[in-house]
């Protein structure tokens, strides 16, 4: 009886262990391109995650990283491979990547098993990120895990300056951004701004600046950027609701005077105290401020992105990154790489690459377990408990850099709101020109 036991037991391990490398006698390598930066996120999957994915599955894990070029050349030297043949198995980069190749076809659709196994694991507003568009315009889910969110635009403020400024929390609505941007601006004898009150992203890379309008255009109820028409794609931007949005940065510059193109602000300019608050800005900035200013992490504190008037809601946006799978790939590697992402979702794999870099991703058992339970972090969560995905449609970081370079025009003063918005909203007719899509 004994003895029967002791197999049964050894027959389950054996089972077990099926389960998790069933297909690593046939696979013996897969290959990973990944477009951006070698951040904490990266590294704790090249030094962590991967290492552990070769022993459990028993196969050699091929890691290949492209800082250095665009996007778009990213996206292209992956369609070329592709196409010849010579493609990598997983591809990772940011969902708007990601959106270009699903839609033209490169990416192979995740299976409702996989999908469903993710969709469980995160927060409710997150339910649809696996999601893009296919090349009939139709949503289907594509990503297979997500392997990091930037999370949602939220503002970040310095409690000891809005102390001193008597203030004990930051704005909640644009009046309130005028009202303590005043008590928080310093200026110097000829009048200059030398600490601004409240940073807006208003210069550099147009793509940047259509980002961090988003959520002032959303806040206002603006519902979303673009919208479709008889299966067409047009601009919404260019309604009341964008007219606002730019009205209110022009405010904070010229009229109460709280920032001005071309100071020090951002995060750089918090950490070294030449601004109070800095605006829509996601969730890395703990992580920054804790390793470039390590003083100033205690006087770190967020809040939601302020409305347009008391009673409507604060709305921000994610920014998810995602592993996809090349779609001209054999069967066998594909099974085998689904029970790969199906592996990296479980909780102590997410563990390696959230709570012990202190980098965010949205899934339930994450955000219950330090630092997310810091006061700092509760904070956070409770300012972007109103996120929806950055991504609109195909090609939107274009779509954000349209915007972002009308903008910039606009709040130099060498256009007016309306001039401004109508032009981005006619080039993006022209960019959606071949393009049908079914919904946002």
């Amino acid at each position: 009886m004994k003895r029967r036991s002791i197999v049964s037991v050894a027959c389950l391990v054996m089972f077990v262990l099926m389960l998790f490398s069933g297909a690593s006698a046939a696979v013996k390598e897969i290959t990973i391109w990944t477009w951006g930066a070698p951040d904490a996120v990266i590294l704790g999957l090249i030094e962590n995650s991967w290492p552990l994915m070769e022993k459990e599955f028993g196969v050699k894990i091929k890691h290949e990283l492209f800082p250095g070029i665009s996007e778009t050349e990213f996206v292209t030297k992956v369609v070329n491979a592709v196409r010849f043949g010579t493609g990598p198995d997983l591809i990772e980069a940011n969902a708007i990547t990601l959106s270009t190749l699903a839609s033209q076809g490169f990416l192979e659709p995740v299976p409702a098993s996989v999908v469903e196994s993710l969709q469980e694991k995160l927060l409710p507003s997150y339910k649809n990120a696996p999601y893009l568009w296919d090349e009939d315009g139709y949503k289907k889910p594509f990503m297979g895990a997500i392997v990091r969110d930037a999370g949602g635009q939220i503002v970040w403020w310095n409690e000891e300056m809005y102390k001193e400024a008597g203030l004990d929390r930051s704005p909640r609505t644009w009046d309130e951004v005028f009202e303590f941007g005043k008590k928080l601006t310093k200026y110097g004898a000829d009048g200059l701004i030398e600490i601004s009150g409240f940073f807006v992203r208003t210069a550099g890379h147009g793509g940047g600046i259509g980002d961090k309008f988003t959520p002032y255009f959303l806040s206002a109820g603006g519902g979303s950027l673009l919208k479709i028409e008889n299966e067409k794609v047009k601009a919404n931007f260019n309604s009341s609701a964008g007219i606002a949005a730019a009205q209110f940065y022009l405010d904070v510059l010229y009229k109460y005077n709280i920032d001005a193109i071309g100071i020090p602000g951002d995060v750089g300019g918090w950490e070294k105290g030449q601004t109070a608050t800095v605006s829509a800005r996601r969730f890395w900035v703990p992580l920054d401020v804790k390793r470039n200013a390590p003083d100033m992490y205690s006087k770190l504190r967020a809040g939601p992105i302020p409305v347009a008037r008391e009673g409507m809601k604060s709305i921000t946006t994610s920014h998810i990154y995602g592993l996809t799978v090349n779609p001209t790939i054999d069967s066998e590697t594909k099974e085998f790489i689904w029970k790969l992402c199906e592996r990296l979702n479980q909780f102590d794999m997410v563990k390696l690459r959230t709570i012990d870099t202190m980098n965010w991703l949205p899934y339930r058992e994450a955000v219950i377990e330090a630092p997310f339970t810091e006061e700092l972090w509760q904070e956070v969560l409770k300012s972007s408990q109103n996120t929806i995905p950055r991504l609109e449609a195909p090609k939107f970081s274009v779509v954000q850099a349209i915007l972002g370079d009308q903008l910039n025009l606009i709040f130099a003063k060498e256009k007016s709101i309306e001039a401004g918005l109508s032009t981005a909203a006619e080039e993006i007719i022209e960019l959606y020109e071949d393009v049908m899509l079914k919904e946002l």
